[in-house]
């Protein structure tokens, strides 16, 4: 089994379907693939070690998001903040060489998307 080590951003309402959706993920697909809630990152820290403790997430960080996407123990970045930073992380996280997640809407404008998908196809 292959373990897929997951960062992801944001611990809201959208933060806690992922962190269950990754739970649940070996229940509906049989795959070769165990996914790992290794960090979840946000803003302020006392919700986020609740969301932490409470979503089954391995830590939590509230430093800077770019140093979460660029850790080389990380897989995936999951993005599930406001649609306003969709664009950046996943850029951000394409240019780390990760594979990239992210709530809709992926991007607020046509032009960050085309941005984000230059990134991921470099």
């Amino acid at each position: 089994m292959k373990s897929l080590n997951i960062a992801l951003m944001g611990h809201g309402f959208m933060g806690k379907a992922h962190s269950y959706a990754y739970l649940a993920t070996p229940f509906f697909f049989k795959t070769e693939i165990e996914p790992v809630r290794r960090v979840i990152w946000g803003p302020d820290e006392r919700p986020l070690r609740q969301a932490a403790v409470a979503f089954g997430w391995e830590e939590c960080s509230t430093e800077d998001w770019r140093v979460v996407v660029r850790r080389p123990d990380i897989d995936v970045v999951d993005i599930a903040t406001p649609p306003s930073t969709h664009a950046e992380i996943a850029i951000a996280a394409a240019e780390a060489g990760k594979h990239v997640f992210c709530e809709k809407p992926f991007t607020v404008t046509v032009e960050e998307a085309e941005r984000a998908l230059d990134a991921v196809e470099r």
